[in-house]
């Protein structure tokens, strides 16, 4: 006998859309820096081709911003792992995982200003 209906509930939080528009969606793969330990969503930078935080006070390179991590990325478990990052799309800046210096929309926007492939939206 199998059971179609139940009377127990879950309690599912909210999800939080990453996506925020119809701009095209577009990737590119690179392997992690040293010692790199990311969430899915981070706003990454490339440091001599490797991924890296983005890190908006740097002067090496991690200051611009050039993606946003698809998966995960830990090198520290795992040396020489690669990852997808979003290379181009329009973003809920919410659904990021961002450098602490840039709390407002106006700075998050400002990270990918050089670049005309990756929006940075509010949902609503």
């Amino acid at each position: 006998m199998s059971i179609l209906a139940s009377s127990e509930s879950q309690d599912l939080s909210p999800v939080t859309p990453l996506f925020a528009g119809s701009a095209p969606i577009t990737t590119n793969r690179a392997a992690g820096g040293a010692n790199v330990n990311l969430a899915a969503g981070t706003v990454i930078a490339l440091v001599n081709d490797l991924i890296v935080a983005h890190d908006a006070d740097a002067v090496n390179g991690s200051e611009v911003a050039v993606g946003i991590l698809t998966e995960a990325l830990n090198t520290v478990a795992q040396p020489g792992s690669w990852a997808a990052y979003y290379t181009g799309g329009d973003f809920n800046h919410e659904a990021l995982v961002w450098d602490a210096a840039l709390n407002t929309l106006a700075l998050r926007r400002a990270a990918f200003a050089q670049t005309d492939t990756i929006k940075i939206s509010a949902v609503k």
